[in-house]
């Protein structure tokens, strides 16, 4: 009896013991948490923009503006170059006023159709064409007449419409 006694406790024990180990495997759960994280760019944290007053040299009539609504744009018009090699200049200042610390890569594209009459260049005074956050730099555009107009025919031939589009792309440290 004794021993009848002993082996029902001991398998009690092993019952008990097996119960909590069942429950420990069964309560034990690994759980998982996945998904995605984005990142979205906020337009009034990067702003750069045409400021100031533009400057003009060389021959000729030049006028250049900054649209006062827009100061994104702005415009360059010449008039008055008579004599192969004149050239007229117009130097803008740009600003980086972005409220982040994001830097700004510039470049630009200069478009017209007349390179008989005229040759249009754009300079950026920043070697490396990246200005910091706060920062200014000068754009310069510069049209050069490229042969003498000689006849009213000629004049009428030396016209041409154009168009320096400054793109600034952020740049993110």
């Amino acid at each position: 009896m004794k021993q009848k006694r002993t082996f029902i406790t001991l398998l009690l024990i092993l019952a008990i013991l097996a119960l909590g180990i069942a429950y420990a495997a069964i309560s034990n759960q690994m759980l998982t948490i996945s998904g995605n994280v984005v990142a979205s760019a906020l337009a009034t944290n990067f702003n750069v923009n045409f400021t100031g007053v533009p400057e003009t040299s060389g021959d000729g009539t030049t006028l250049a503006t900054i649209d006062e609504l827009n100061n994104k744009l702005a415009t360059i018009n010449v008039s008055g170059l008579t004599t192969k090699g004149q050239k007229a200049i117009a130097k803008y200042e740009v600003e980086n006023s972005s409220t982040e610390a994001i830097s700004a890569l510039l470049s630009t594209e200069v478009t017209y159709d007349n390179t008989t009459w005229f040759n249009v260049t754009t300079t950026i005074e920043e070697a490396d064409k990246i200005i910091e956050q706060n920062g200014k730099t000068t754009i310069t555009v510069e049209v050069e007449l490229l042969q003498t107009p000689a006849t009213s025919e000629d004049e009428e031939a030396a016209q041409d419409e154009i168009t320096v589009t400054l793109t600034a792309a952020p740049q993110s440290k």
